[in-house]
Parts: C-alpha cells; sequence; structure tokens
C-alpha cells in the first residue's frame, strides 16, 4: 500500500489517501481520512486504515 499525505493549509489540517489495491472489477481503491490537527494524530489513524 502506498501512502500520501497533505496538509490544508487554509484548515490547518492533515490528511492522507491511501491507495489499497483494486477491487473486484479491476478498478483502483482508496482511502481517504481527513481533518487531522496533528501529524502524529494522522499516524495513528494510518496504522487503523492500513490494515
Amino acid at each position: 500500500m502506498q501512502m500520501k499525505v497533505h496538509k490544508d493549509e487554509k484548515t490547518g489540517t492533515y490528511w492522507f489517501v491511501v491507495s489499497a489495491g483494486k477491487d473486484e472489477d479491476g478498478k483502483r481503491r482508496q482511502i481517504k481520512r481527513r481533518g487531522f490537527k496533528s501529524e502524529k494524530e494522522r499516524n495513528e489513524e494510518n496504522i487503523t486504515a492500513s490494515g
């Protein structure tokens, strides 16, 4: 799985997108999580989102 982390400059919060492979139809599957106040908080959520 690949993960891309972003910071929303307007709100000052962090968000990430995880590539979760492909579904049964062969389409890309992505998991997005937004609104983290700190990178530490985002890292904790990433652990639960990726497995």
